[in-house]
């Protein structure tokens, strides 16, 4: 991959560019960010960077000063400049000092995408003829290939991590342990959205943040990733499940005891349930993301599978009147919302104070925002609803359920965009449409957030609905209806070749299938006897 430096004096670009620049192209990651051309010369002079993606208007230093120093001090550096000016001189001047190319914002994913890619290839040539001048190597290769594989674990895209995992495979790398696991970190940080002028802003800080745990994880051989939202996945391996404890233990003591800097907003960390096989890992990560819930109960991090499990009832009780008020959120159901809130305040009417108001309020706010978009300026006006509200019943010592009921629908609302369309389809007819679309495709190598995108609603939104309306997750839906077909296919074909089978059942491997196959029925596919 190849190491991008941000600069913008935008916040909403900076924070846009950061959180998703992997994800238009999974060549280039972030590993600096800078508000105006002055701090870029400064990153420019700690590390080198194959491209600066830069604003053309900045304090200090613009784009274009910028760009000639670029020029002038790191040649090999290619240079995007991003405008909201669709004037000749920027562009005229720009060509002076070889820019590699001028976009207008708003930016487009796909017109950016596209001009990644021509960096890329020039990159890449570049590469061949000046062997080891890019600052990229072999490691940074293998561990941003194995952050993809995780990422592709945490979007649920069986056949695109299956692949991934093939690829570390090649380039040697195995699964250390007999048991495997995901963590969650996640920033606990709505103190830090609330701190202007004192504090990093929230990109800055889930930057440095990233960074601190890339090298942390280099250095002690673990696979991380990160989503949009900021939260960190690591993938732990241990013999034993005892092991993956005090594995996970030990990384938050050492990330909170050494490797944060004084001061450093709090984290939490969570583990989903040990697997003992890799498709298991994307309930892994779901559960570990369920069992960050027992930060609500008073637990210290981290939080284990086996926490949840001793609370998985009252969990699952918010968990689903999360999901009702992030439908209300989706549709912007104002009303819905109201009553929802008023479900999630009498969840926790026992202890109506301001230490539960605030535990409630920002894990709910935490939650919305980790399924959806939302644009930073819509999370700060929540949280800063949720705080106020707050400080009004302090002063009064007023904390009827009531109160605490218009507290959590406001600072919902605030979250909502005027522009936000009223309703969405009918989430059945959603849920059967993604139906539908698996019995035509499941032979093929499709995805939760593909079949969302054809169906043209959110993903976690189509996940919520489809377990509604179905009675079980997607990938199990999906999982069954493959094994059916498998076994349908093996009663009707007892001579056809194994690889066959599972190339029209949408598995990547025989080998896969195989070993899918065998947990479902208890026998292998040769094996196996129709009833």
């Amino acid at each position: 991959m190849y190491r991008t430096l941000i600069v913008d004096d935008e916040p909403l670009m900076r924070t846009y560019l950061a959180n998703n620049l992997t994800a238009i192209c999974p060549f280039f990651s972030v590993t600096g960010i800078a508000s105006d051309g002055k701090e870029a010369m400064d990153w420019l002079q700690k590390q080198r960077f194959d491209l600066v993606i830069t604003d053309i208007r900045m304090p200090e230093m613009d784009g274009l000063g910028l760009s000639k120093y670029i020029y002038e001090a790191f040649p090999r550096t290619k240079v995007i400049i991003l405008s909201g000016y669709n004037e000749f001189e920027y562009a005229r001047n720009a060509l002076k000092y070889q820019v590699t190319d001028y976009l207008l914002k708003p930016l487009n994913d796909n017109d950016l995408s596209d001009v990644l890619m021509n960096v890329r290839e020039q990159l890449d040539g570049e590469r061949q003829d000046h062997p080891g001048s890019s600052v990229t190597g072999r490691e940074m290769d293998f561990h941003d290939l194995g952050g993809l594989f995780l990422s592709a674990v945490i979007e649920e895209n069986p056949g695109q991590f299956y692949a991934l995992y093939e690829e570390l495979e090649k380039a040697s790398f195995t699964l250390e342990g007999k048991y495997s696991c995901v963590m969650l970190l996640s920033l606990d940080g709505p103190g830090l959205l609330l701190s202007d002028g004192t504090a990093l802003d929230i990109t800055v800080c889930q930057f440095r943040l990233w960074k601190l745990c890339q090298d942390y994880c280099r250095t002690n051989h673990i696979l991380a990733s990160k989503n949009n939202n900021g939260d960190i996945y690591f993938l732990l391996t241990a013999d034993g499940t005892q092991e993956l404890h005090e594995l996970a233990l030990r990384i938050f003591r050492e990330l909170t005891g050494t490797v944060l800097p004084h001061r450093f907003p709090r984290i939490l960390i969570s583990c989903g349930q040990p697997v003992s096989d890799i498709p298991e890992l994307t309930s892994s990560a779901s559960n570990a993301s369920l069992a960050s819930a027992l930060s609500l109960l008073g637990e210290y991090p981290p939080y284990f599978y086996e926490g949840y499990l001793q609370n998985q009832y009252l969990i699952t009780q918010l968990q689903d009147i999360c999901s009702g008020i992030y439908r209300d959120y989706l549709s912007s159901d104002r009303e819905k919302l109201y009553v929802d809130s008023a479900s999630y305040a009498a969840f926790f009417k026992d202890s109506l104070n301001a230490a539960s108001l605030l535990r409630y309020g920002t894990y709910l706010l935490h939650y919305l925002c980790s399924r959806s978009h939302i644009k930073i300026h819509y999370r700060k006006a929540a949280y800063e609803k949720l705080f106020t509200s707050v400080d009004s019943f302090l002063s009064t010592g007023s904390f009827s359920e009531e109160k605490v009921t218009e507290a959590l629908h406001a600072s919902v609302c605030s979250l909502l965009s005027p522009n936000k369309p009223l309703q969405l389809s009918e989430s059945r007819q959603i849920a059967e449409n993604a139906r539908k679309y698996i019995l035509s495709h499941y032979q093929e190598q499709i995805s939760l957030s593909q079949i969302a995108e054809e169906i043209g609603v959110n993903s976690c939104y189509l996940s919520d609905i489809f377990h509604k309306h179905m009675g079980e997750p997607y990938s199990r839906y999906l999982l069954r209806i493959r094994m059916e077909q498998a076994a349908r296919l093996l009663r009707e074909n007892p001579g056809e070749k194994i690889y066959k089978i599972a190339e029209r059942t949408g598995f990547v491997s025989s080998k896969h299938f195989i070993s899918v196959f065998k947990k479902y029925y208890g026998t292998t596919p040769a094996a196996y006897t129709p009833k």
